[in-house]
């Protein structure tokens, strides 16, 4: 089965044309047989751009099935895949003032794709779906019990990747040294989440990826008398908060640069004390999620790294891990600095075992289409 796996961000489609078949495993992902990324503008018109692009690049190498990656929808997940039609289009529009950016993206995908191979059958593959598993507990909210009754809880995000991370993690560190696992999904997006046999149970984002720990451009979690202060206060208006919120917060927004890490430390090296800060707000709070995650689990006997900056990125992981001694958690410099995918990188063979991954969203997006059935 040929499945040509598209993720629609923000600014850019990518895209991988992947081969699977009833043998292949979620840990063992295959080298594509092509790959290629677009840039756009921020409308329908550039999506749809994008998409022939990406489509001409592709040439005449066949296909059977097309999965789009879907972000944000209003309730959980049903499935990890689901064919593309237009019940997957109305949830998608109801989620459209959470996650405008994504949703919009993805809905300007499905239609320059359909303009372009109508005959191709389309699978949405849900990167929420390996939260479906999270109990009643973490999932519901503390306001009326009605928010939960109409699907307002936390859905959580990065699914993809964790469900990667923890089957490599499986293959890579064996059943026992995985059991109770902390991944942590690093890049302009943060979020971490406990994993219990392979099964999600807590995850740091909540109703919508805003929430959680801070991240390069977003808050994460906020006092919500403070956003009900801000917005009563006129200090903002609702759409004025929301982009505040999401895009000038976080280690953006206590640096006041570009928010990527490389220049928030050089200006922290420099002796910019916003930069320090705001390196020392993005650790502490990332260091405080796997303390309450481990509390989740009852306990921890493996820690991943994954994401941009999880995988690239030895000072925020060395940073991150200070102070975690209790858990066991100690890293070996060298090796911290050395890293690469599959790196162990903790101190010695009595420390909890610390695993450096790249993470193959596209590849688990593949075998959710193929375990939901071949429509070719």
């Amino acid at each position: 089965m040929r499945i040509l796996a598209l993720n629609a961000g923000s600014r850019s489609v990518k895209a991988q044309l992947l081969e699977v078949d009833a043998a292949s495993r979620p840990e063992a992902p295959q080298a594509p047989a092509w790959s290629g990324e677009r840039l756009y503008r921020d409308d329908s018109t550039g999506v749809a751009q994008a998409v022939r692009g990406l489509l001409a690049d592709l040439g005449a190498m066949r296909f059977d099935v097309a999965a789009h990656r879907v972000v944000q929808t209003a309730t959980v997940p049903r499935a990890a895949a689901v064919p593309f039609d237009a019940s997957l289009t109305a949830d998608i529009e109801a989620a459209m003032g959470l996650a405008p950016l994504h949703s919009r993206a993805v809905l300007a995908t499905k239609a320059a794709f359909d303009a372009e191979r109508p005959a191709v059958a389309q699978f949405g593959v849900f990167d929420s779906a390996f939260h479906r598993t999270i109990p009643e507990r973490a999932a519901v909210f503390s306001g009326p019990y009605a928010w939960y009754e109409s699907g307002l809880r936390k859905i959580g995000y990065h699914g993809l990747s964790y469900a990667y991370c923890a089957a490599r993690a499986r293959a890579e560190l064996g059943t026992a040294a995985s059991e109770r696992l902390i991944c942590a999904h690093l890049g302009g997006g943060c979020s971490l989440a406990a994993i219990a046999g392979g099964v999600s149970i807590e995850t740091t984002m909540g109703y919508t990826p805003l929430d959680g720990v801070t991240m390069v451009s977003r808050s994460g979690s906020l006092d919500p008398g403070l956003v009900l202060h801000l917005l009563r206060s006129g200090r903002y208006s609702l759409d004025e908060l929301d982009r505040v919120l999401n895009e000038d917060s976080g280690v953006r927004g206590l640096a006041g640069d570009s928010g990527d890490l490389r220049d928030v430390r050089a200006a922290a090296k420099s002796g910019s004390a916003r930069a320090l800060l705001a390196l020392d707000v993005f650790t502490y709070r990332i260091r405080c999620a796997i303390g309450a995650l481990s509390a989740a689990l009852g306990g921890l006997d493996g820690l991943v790294f994954t994401g941009g900056i999880g995988q690239h990125d030895a000072e925020t992981r060395a940073e991150i891990c200070a102070g975690l001694g209790y858990l066991g958690i100690v890293l070996d410099p060298t090796r911290n600095t050395a890293g690469g995918d599959g790196a162990r990188i903790e101190a010695s063979a009595r420390s909890m075992p610390v695993l450096v991954l790249q993470t193959h969203e596209e590849w688990i997006m593949a075998l959710a289409v193929r375990d939901a059935g071949n429509p070719a």
